[in-house]
């Protein structure tokens, strides 16, 4: 993340929290008693010019019966000076059905880093221009929606003025996405066109290619979660050879890998196969590529 982002943390720091802790160049982890000071010097030094450090705080919560959520309760009903949000743990997976968090909060699931968390830090360190905040309350005023949805157009919006002042244009990266069907493969022909990004698009039998990218998406068909039986070992056995095929062929391209089953102990292994960027099935495709770029 960018070097004006200082991110106060609250929470576990091993497995998957310490993969999404490696991604921040300054981070305070903090203690109960030392997030009121924190917020205090925080809070008296940020906005004081554009070239400032900006601050933003982040509570991690593993699971749903831990104290978190109370005390992010206590610290909202005094008023949080500067941005914040919380990343949720598995355990809080499909939450919103059975145990709703405030739609006003900004929470993301520990394995949305690269296409939500992530983007959503950069607009904090670099604010939306006032061009896109205008096209923003205009479309809101139109129709009542919820906040979440509301940060989701928000950042759809900003996309789109990024992308037409040349925001992803400064480098020409070229683009191989590897998917077993011609609808995954359209999807990601249309998003990298939609940069401007040359693209090929093949089946993981043609890899036999004259190319040099500095990209590869890996969108595989969904698998079935590992088992204890040969079967399903088998087919993440296979998923793991496929990408240190990639990372052999292609070693200083930057490897993308969606998932439809996020588990730390499989994307672990993913990792150590070759994928640097793995994002959640269902993604936010434009949120991916930011964040590819950026790191490009």
């Amino acid at each position: 993340m960018s070097s004006n982002l200082s991110v106060g943390w609250f929470g576990p720091t091993n497995d998957a929290w310490e993969w999404i802790l490696g991604h921040f160049e300054d981070r305070i982890d903090l203690r109960e008693q030392d997030i009121s000071p924190w917020l205090h010097r925080s809070s008296t030094v940020d906005g004081l010019s554009p070239h400032d450090t900006q601050s933003v705080l982040l509570f991690a919560c593993e699971h749903r019966s831990d104290s978190t959520i109370d005390l992010v309760k206590r610290f909202d009903a005094k008023g949080i000076s500067i941005p914040w949000g919380i990343v949720l743990g598995t355990d809080w997976s499909g939450h919103r059905r059975t145990l709703p968090l405030p739609e006003v909060w900004q929470t993301f699931y520990w394995y949305e880093l690269y296409d939500r968390l992530m983007p959503w830090m950069r607009s904090v360190a670099t604010p939306v221009s006032q061009l896109a905040e205008a096209s923003v309350s205009s479309a809101a005023g139109k129709r009542k929606i919820s906040p979440r949805v509301q940060r989701w157009i928000d950042a759809s919006n900003q996309t789109l003025v990024q992308n037409g002042t040349g925001h992803a244009t400064l480098a020409q990266p070229m683009a191989l996405v590897v998917a077993q069907t011609s609808e995954t493969r359209q999807l990601w022909k249309d998003a990298l066109g939609r940069r401007n990004l040359p693209c090929v698009a093949v089946n993981p039998s043609q890899l036999d290619l004259w190319v040099e990218p500095s990209i590869v998406v890996v969108d595989l068909d969904a698998q079935p979660l590992e088992q204890v039986t040969s079967g399903g070992e088998m087919v993440l056995t296979s998923q793991l050879e496929l990408h240190e095929r990639i990372r052999t062929l292609f070693p200083t391209a930057l490897q993308v890998v969606p998932d439809a089953f996020p588990r730390w102990e499989r994307w672990s292994r993913l990792q150590a196969s070759g994928a640097d960027i793995l994002v959640a099935k269902p993604y936010y495709v434009d949120g991916i590529l930011d964040t590819v770029l950026q790191a490009k």
